[in-house]
């Protein structure tokens, strides 16, 4: 037997816009900004840092103090999601991802702090990694658990909102492109034994990262804030790596595409997933909750598969092999192979 997947927890901050409303609330105009904002297929995306305060030009502190804030109420809201019925006090080990703010501590400690977990837990911080950093953090979780027998927990907190970079040029189409489809969101997965075949259980994880498309995605400095890399070669160069990853992964457990029932695909933007379901060779629906998601909440960088995870474990009743992919700063991917029945 190993490690499951045992309970999900999802949440999203209080403020929330629809495309029209973020595109007035970022001082964008042109007709251009707006179909760009129109074509992603998001209806609307949430916020921790109030977006009306952007037109009034928040400073980098601003941010920064509603990030260190809002990271650990997030946090605990996710857990408190996923624990559910079980017993905190069995949680051996809690694994903490994000990308959009830093804090030191790191925020794993005010987030036990704050649930009351035991105090000889082991904290693992996985900060900077991105939209895929979710798979890493629950291999790190598998990997307690397993050697333990104790539970462990992956949360996930982005609080995109807490990155804003005050320009209204519109002719910096890859800035306006990552202002068009984040949002904030927060989730945590508990991971331990259970003979209940409900849950899926994990069986697998790859990697893959070429350092010649490293400067493709992630953060740079720009006039001392964070300002996003997101390179409109993405959608072309992403999907052929996951793809590639994806088959590395099925092989080596003797599998086949054709083998999965339910896809868990990081939705990096609409062109990113378009491209990478045909990279995939799906059909139209098979990544139905990654649509879903992206439609309802934006790309919530890692907490966005956790999400879609959720999705399908409470609307779709899953049986049978499943993957996750993802993919995220310096345009690394990484995937996760699991089985549920």
């Amino acid at each position: 037997m190993k490690p499951k997947i045992l309970s999900l927890g999802f949440v999203v901050p209080q403020f929330s816009a629809n495309q029209t409303e973020a595109m007035q609330y970022l001082g964008f105009k042109s007709g251009l900004t707006r179909k760009i904002f129109e074509a992603t297929g998001i209806e609307r995306r949430y916020a921790y840092f109030d977006p009306r305060r952007y037109l009034s030009e928040p400073s980098w502190q601003d941010m920064c103090d509603e990030y260190a804030k809002g990271v650990v109420e997030m946090g605990v809201k996710a857990v408190d999601d996923a624990l559910d019925e079980y017993d905190r006090q069995e949680i051996g080990n809690i694994t903490f991802v994000s990308v959009t703010g830093y804090t030191c501590p790191s925020p794993s400690y005010a987030i036990a702090g704050r649930l009351g977990l035991r105090s000889d837990i082991v904290h693992t911080n996985i900060i900077g990694e991105g939209c895929e950093a979710a798979i890493p953090g629950l291999e790190r979780a598998y990997d307690y658990t397993l050697r333990t027998g104790a539970k462990s927990l992956m949360v996930s907190v982005e609080l995109c909102s807490c990155t804003y970079f005050p320009t209204t040029n519109e002719r910096d189409i890859e800035y306006v492109v990552s202002a068009s489809i984040f949002g904030d969101g927060a989730t945590a997965a508990v991971v331990g034994f259970s003979n209940d075949d409900q849950y899926p259980e994990i069986h697998d994880f790859e990697s893959y990262f070429d350092p010649q498309y490293l400067d493709l995605l992630g953060y740079k400095w720009e006039d001392g804030r964070l300002k996003v890399i997101l390179s409109r070669d993405v959608p072309d160069i992403v999907p052929p790596l996951i793809a590639q990853t994806v088959d590395k992964m099925l092989e080596r457990n003797r599998l086949r595409r054709e083998d999965i029932s339910h896809w868990i695909l990081h939705p990096g933007g609409r062109a990113v997933l378009e491209n990478l379901e045909h990279e995939l060779g799906l059909e139209h629906g098979q990544a139905y909750w990654s649509w879903e998601v992206m439609k309802r909440f934006g790309n919530m960088s890692s907490s966005t598969i956790g999400a879609i995870a959720k999705y399908i474990q409470k609307h779709d009743s899953p049986r049978g092999w499943g993957v996750a992919a993802s993919m995220g700063a310096g345009t690394a991917v990484n995937t996760l192979l699991c089985h549920w029945g």
